[in-house]
């Protein structure tokens, strides 16, 4: 039997999950086990959540990678289970273990590390711009770990993900290529940002894109002067908005609200 505190895993049927659940339930309690690098990458990460929120971890077979945090009002994606309170990690059967390195890491940023996250009033294009800052800067500090866990093949998936860019964007063309641009400079090599850079060219935003970036590199690490760059930069009005940082251990965040 598993220690108490072991995570847990299941499927829609009752038995053991996917393989990559199996990697953090086995390795959860031992050192490294017969793990590859990529494994314990994502194994340390894991540890690195369980150890400061002291949450039961639940470890659910589906059809996406997904993360839930009970007993907090914030979630960052995925499934509500009413019966159940604890951190939920729920995967496919398909689901590389990249990707649920990423979606780990994402959690540890908030969770484990406090990062400012942004929180702004309701409106479509309010929760697009809060969706794409929140997302694309944590991506500043996950994707060149990733990257550097899983090598070229993880550089070129995010190449193409940064460059490639709906024709009909509207209003969201600008604050768009900014961002991919900023994360392009910042987690790719010279050849793989030119594809990106080609995609702003298109757009007819390299320069204003490039300066953004520059711009945006001077306050790094700082990310409550950066999103308050970015607000400014994107004239997306900001009040009402604030900026959020969890507490896992009482529940209760602190705020920072933005003028």
């Amino acid at each position: 039997m598993p220690p108490q505190d072991a995570p847990r895993f299941w499927n829609a049927a009752g038995y053991p999950a996917d393989k990559v659940s199996r990697i953090l339930f086995e390795g959860a309690q031992t050192d490294t086990g017969d793990f590859s690098s990529e494994q314990k990458a994502c194994l340390e990460v894991f540890r690195s959540i369980r150890e400061v929120t002291q949450a039961p971890i639940f470890i659910q077979e589906n059809s996406q990678v997904a993360l839930i945090n009970f007993g907090s009002r914030l979630k960052t994606c995925g499934y509500l289970f009413r019966d159940r309170e604890g951190i939920i990690v729920s995967v496919s059967d398909r689901v590389p273990t990249r990707a649920l390195f990423h979606e780990l890491c994402h959690f540890k940023l908030r969770w484990v590390d406090k990062v400012p996250h942004l929180q702004l009033p309701r409106s479509a294009f309010g929760r697009a711009a809060q969706s794409l800052l929140n997302n694309e800067l944590d991506h500043l500090e996950i994707v060149p770990r990733e990257i550097e866990v899983f090598g070229k093949k993880a550089e070129k998936i995010w190449a193409k993900r940064w460059s490639d860019f709906p024709k009909n964007t509207g209003r969201q063309a600008w604050p768009t290529i900014a961002i991919r641009t900023l994360c392009a400079t910042v987690a790719l090599q010279p050849e793989s940002r030119t594809k990106v850079a080609k995609t702003a060219r298109r757009l007819g935003l390299q320069e204003k894109a490039d300066s953004f970036a520059r711009e945006m590199m001077k306050l790094r690490p700082d990310r409550s002067a950066m999103v308050r760059f970015a607000l400014e930069a994107f004239e997306i009005k900001a009040s009402g908005g604030m900026l959020q940082v969890e507490s896992p251990n009482d529940g209760r965040p602190s705020i920072e609200f933005i003028s």
